[in-house]
């Protein structure tokens, strides 16, 4: 006990060394502690926060103002791997939770990128502000959750474009909240001159209302128009200055109290309009009512006495309710309803009365037309005089001077109807003569024979000769005496000498025997060639008398006949039967046909089925065959006044359809003038709806008709063809504007250094054109904006491309630095001098860009120099590890080989890694330049290690890197 009171132990021995030597067997934790807290050596401090697992312990040494930075750096790489969770400990989760929202600076930020769970990055990321390294979180970070917080906090704008640059192709929702806070910034940006345009735009627009009004429409429509200005004021009132809104107040409250002003005159004017109401409504119905029936008048051309006589009726009744019906108390407006009602009475009288006259001009018309008609189906003899008494009486009508549709057809109708009357005269002299010529043959042959003595060769003469007289009509009486006696002359001539030819009656009597027998042995294949002939024999037999012949020869002759006859009996008889059963399909056909007219509803006609009916009906009739002619006419006059009721009203739809057409095709014509194409091309489609053919007139009519309305309707289609070809040129238009654009951008994608980042507002502008361009082509839209893609992704690249080689060269700046660092780390004695010189050099270095990078590369430079001034080389255990691990790291990146006595630790590497990502706790990175640009980075801000160890891992590093890169650029 004496001996172990004497013999003080290592720690309490007042040689630091020795102390320091005593901690790396010492397990009294708080003893440790003890000593990491108070030692007064800095070398024991450091080797027992070594062993120190307090978080507590290690940031009191951190917060010492006095404490020396080695103890202090060795403090704060401890504490960051205890509480990041990369060296193992008693803490849990939550425990480094808490401690984390305690710290701030550096630690916080080791945290925030090192931290081994993401709930601790979050907690991390919550407390710091540094835009930097939260942007640099929002792009790098492995899990989702902790880039989207980090972006979340970003609030500068060149942070925030960073970020959307590097994540847009691989973090949708970052990249969406870092556009939607960069579009807010810019929007802020803006906000004060777009507010104070808008409250310029609103004011000025406010301040002209209800100057000029004086229309109730106008005062509505400016309310209206003023509660949207109100919505849009209400929208920007919270950034609008004073006297923006001091002017928006002056001239709300103007036009408010104008506008109260109004609605109490409005009130009253109300309540005035509508004692008025019912006097209006009146005026106006009869007014309505009476333009109505002019405006029906006017597509008319004549009227019927019965639709005449219900019209006036009408008219006059409106006449008795405008008379009846009080006036207004206002003498303008009274004085408007009067003269607009005269208008409208005198219209419809003037109208009314020409109608008429119209229709009496067109029943005499029609007069005339009829007896035209009579004439051409009367079997009569017409002559000049009929015609020029038709025409003088044509000539006697007062025609109207309006060039009429109805007049137009009679008057054509008239000169068809002349022309056919003067042709069937013509005809009918012209027959005559013929006649007469043949009439004159038959009697120059009878006379002729009759000299010769040739009875019988001049009978037929002579006999046909007075049939063809007596079927003669319209001679004049000189001719026709002339004529009847030269027929009677010959006629006594033939009777007196017929008196001597009676005994050769027998010769004729036997050849007529013969010529009957001669025809039952040889019968003709026709029967009623065959009936012709035998009774023309009979004929003959009867012409030769009943005396002087004997009764055997009668007999033969009579047997003869009655044989040669039974083949045209049976003919005849077949034919008697075929005229009965058409007879019988005649009476059915006009017994149907009655029966159809009588059940035809004229209410509620269906016109084409009746028209269709009505064509069958003819053609049936057509086709049947001929009847007996006893039977014929009155089976034609049956038809025809079954058929007439109905013609007559088919023909009236016929022509009122045709006049509806007209009218469709006349308000096509207008549609013409409407403004608006869609409402023109509307209205053109409803008139053709309205298109139909109920009763159709003649084929070249409705071609005709047709071909016009749909050449009235083509005009304005024509307009909307027009329409399209303007459109589509306009489309055309932006797309050449969009093409522009992408060759802007494809420009911009060209360029390097300050023109490509000063090139990033004219993108702006140019993506702005491009939005504001309208819409293109269809069949180029696709290439349009692939080509416009792939302008921004070419840029988008040319950017990177520049921000790799920026970061490139600031890594060589570091290098250049860290190298410095290093000459200062490694001089056995330096002079004041040189180490001025030093920090004359340092100054002259190309500046470097990341405040965090500038921080820990001052800090390590600054510890150089003392280190160089005062000669004591504090060379780390730590950052040699640490070096070792970033050579073995960029060698792992680089694919090249480690020394073989780094195998086992590069093999520990890969085996914890491995470990780590089966646990989900590290993935491999997918952007190895940024990892290797990190490895990097970390190489040059590690701290000190001897000269020899420096000439062993600097080249090492140095080769793996190259390497690295080497690869990249081959790939590349």
């Amino acid at each position: 006990m004496i001996l172990d009171k004497l013999v003080k132990a290592k720690w309490e021995s007042r040689d630091p060394e020795v102390r320091k030597s005593a901690i790396d067997d010492m397990s009294d934790v708080q003893l440790i502690k003890e000593l990491a807290l108070n030692d007064e050596a800095a070398i024991v401090r450091q080797a027992a926060i070594r062993k120190v697992t307090d978080l507590s312990v290690l940031d009191t040494v951190i917060r010492r103002e006095q404490e020396d930075d080695a103890v202090k750096e060795t403090a704060t790489q401890l504490f960051r791997q205890l509480v990041t969770g990369q060296k193992a400990s008693n803490y849990d989760l939550d425990s480094r939770i808490q401690w984390t929202v305690k710290l701030d600076g550096d630690r916080l930020d080791a945290v925030a990128t090192h931290g081994k769970e993401p709930e601790l990055r979050l907690a991390a990321v919550g407390k710091i502000e540094r835009e930097g390294l939260l942007g640099d979180i929002a792009i790098n970070d492995e899990v989702r959750d902790v880039r989207l917080k980090a972006a979340e906090k970003l609030t500068q704008k060149s942070t925030l474009e960073r970020v959307y640059k590097a994540a847009r192709s691989k973090d949708k929702q970052v990249t969406r909240i870092a556009k939607d806070k960069l579009d807010a910034i810019v929007e802020a940006e803006e906000r004060p001159a777009k507010v104070r345009a808008e409250c310029d735009a609103i004011c000025t627009k406010l301040s002209v209302f209800g100057r000029d009004n004086n229309t109730i429409t106008s005062w509505e429509q400016e309310h209206a128009e003023y509660l949207r200005l109100k919505e849009r004021w209400q929208a920007i009132a919270e950034y609008a200055e004073a006297d923006c809104t001091e002017r928006y107040t002056k001239a709300e409250q103007a036009f408010t109290s104008a506008y109260a002003e109004y609605e109490k005159q409005k009130a009253e004017l109300e309540k005035r309009e509508a004692e008025l109401a019912p006097i209006r409504e009146l005026k106006q119905q009869v007014c309505d009512k009476l333009e109505k029936i002019a405006t029906d008048l006017e597509q008319r051309e004549l009227i019927e006495d019965e639709e005449s006589e219900k019209l006036s009726q009408t008219i006059n009744e409106q006449q008795q309710q405008w008379q009846t019906g009080a006036a207004i108390d206002d003498a303008k407006e009274e004085q408007q309803w009067q003269t607009r009602y005269q208008k409208a009475f005198k219209s419809v009288t003037q109208q009314l009365k020409t109608l008429q006259s119209h229709y009496r001009v067109a029943c005499k018309l029609e007069a005339i037309c009829s007896e035209g008609d009579k004439l051409l189906s009367e079997d009569a003899s017409l002559r000049g005089r009929h015609i020029k008494t038709l025409q003088e009486r044509w000539s006697e009508i007062d025609f109207p001077k309006a060039d009429l549709k109805f007049i137009n057809d009679l008057k054509a109708r008239f000169a068809e109807l002349t022309q056919s009357i003067d042709a069937h005269r013509q005809e009918q002299d012209k027959q005559r003569e013929q006649n007469v010529d043949t009439l004159k043959g038959y009697l120059q042959e009878a006379e002729k024979y009759l000299e010769s003595g040739e009875l019988h060769k001049a009978m037929p003469h002579e006999n046909n000769a007075r049939t063809l007289f007596a079927e003669i009509k319209g001679l004049s009486s000189k001719r026709y005496k002339a004529l009847e006696k030269r027929v009677q002359a010959i006629t006594t001539k033939i009777r007196e000498l017929h008196n001597w030819e009676k005994w050769g009656d027998n010769l004729e009597r036997e050849r007529l025997c013969e010529e009957i027998e001669h025809l039952i042995e040889n019968p003709d294949d026709n029967p009623e060639e065959t009936a012709r002939i035998i009774r023309d024999a009979q004929k003959t037999w009867k012409g030769l008398g009943t005396k002087g012949h004997s009764q055997a020869l009668w007999e033969r002759f009579n047997k003869a006949c009655n044989e040669a006859y039974k083949p045209c009996k049976v003919y005849f008889e077949e034919q008697a039967q075929q005229r009965h059963q058409h007879f019988e399909q005649k009476q059915i056909i006009c017994a149907e046909l009655e029966t159809f007219g009588e059940g035809i509803d004229w209410e509620q006609p269906d016109w084409k089925e009746i028209h269709h009916q009505v064509r069958e009906f003819e053609k049936r009739w057509r086709n049947v065959g001929p009847t007996d002619r006893k039977q014929k006419k009155p089976l034609q006059t049956r038809f025809d006044a079954a058929m007439q009721p109905i013609d007559k009203r088919l023909d009236a739809e016929r022509k009122s359809n045709l006049q509806f057409r007209e009218r469709l095709t006349a308000n096509v014509i207008k549609a013409h003038n409407i403004d608006d194409l869609s409402e023109a091309i509307e209205e053109v489609k409803k008139l053709q709806a309205q298109w139909h053919v109920t009763v159709p007139g003649s084929r070249k009519d409705e071609r005709n008709l047709w071909k016009t309305f749909r050449k009235e309707c083509d005009v304005v289609f024509d307009r909307r063809k027009q329409k399209q070809e303007e459109r589509q040129q306009e489309r055309q238009n932006h797309l050449n504007k969009k093409k522009e654009v992408c060759e802007q951008i494809e420009a911009l994608g060209q360029l390097s250094g300050d023109e490509l980042k000063s090139a990033k507002s004219k993108l702006r502008d140019l993506k702005s054109q491009w939005q504001a361009a309208g819409e293109v082509p269809k069949k180029a839209l696709e290439s349009i904006e692939r080509r416009y893609h792939r302008a921004l992704e070419q840029f988008d690249r040319q950017c990177q491309s520049e921000q790799a080689s920026e970061l490139h060269a600031q890594l060589e700046y570091l290098h250049q630095r860290a190298k410095l660092c290093a000459k200062l780390e490694h001089l056995a004695e330096a002079s004041e001098e040189a180490v001025e010189a030093a920090k004359a050099d340092w100054e002259a270095m190309p500046a470097l860009l990341d405040k965090k990078v500038i921080k820990n590369i001052t800090r390590r430079f600054d510890k150089a120099c003392k280190m160089a001034t005062t000669g004591k080389f504090n060379y780390s255990d730590e950052a040699l590890a640490k070096r070792k691990e970033l050579c073995i790291r960029i060698e792992i990146l680089s694919g090249i080989d480690s020394p073989a006595e780094e195998a086992k630790a590069r093999m520990a590497y890969q085996v914890a890694r491995l470990s780590e990502a089966m646990q989900g706790g590290y993935s491999e990175p997918k952007n190895k330049v940024a990892e290797a640009q990190e490895i990097e980075q970390s190489f040059y801000l590690a701290g000190a290690v001897s000269a020899e160890q420096a000439s062993q891992l600097n080249p090492r590093f140095l080769k793996a890197r190259d390497a690295f890169y080497q690869v990249k650029d081959a790939a590349e």
